[in-house]
């Protein structure tokens, strides 16, 4: 029997480079926006995040979004 599994949220987080730390280890300030469509596609989720990454002081090191869904069976 199949599964599906339906989004039921998702968060953005856009880390920001903040320096290196006394080991030479890059440091990064995270910044989360929830909220996010469940519908968005990869492309606008970084258009989004660029722009407001664009914002920001320093450069954009990574955008990570993170899925909360709900699986079942199908039927």
């Amino acid at each position: 029997m199949a599964a599906a599994k339906t989004v039921v949220s998702q968060t953005m987080t856009i880390n920001i480079e903040e320096g290196f730390d006394g080991e030479g280890k890059q440091q990064l300030k995270p910044h989360t926006y929830s909220g996010i469509k469940k519908e968005a596609s990869a492309d606008e989720l970084v258009k989004a995040g660029t722009a407001l990454g664009s914002l920001m002081e320093n450069e954009v090191a990574s955008i990570v979004v993170t899925e909360k869904a709900e699986v079942a069976e199908a039927e």
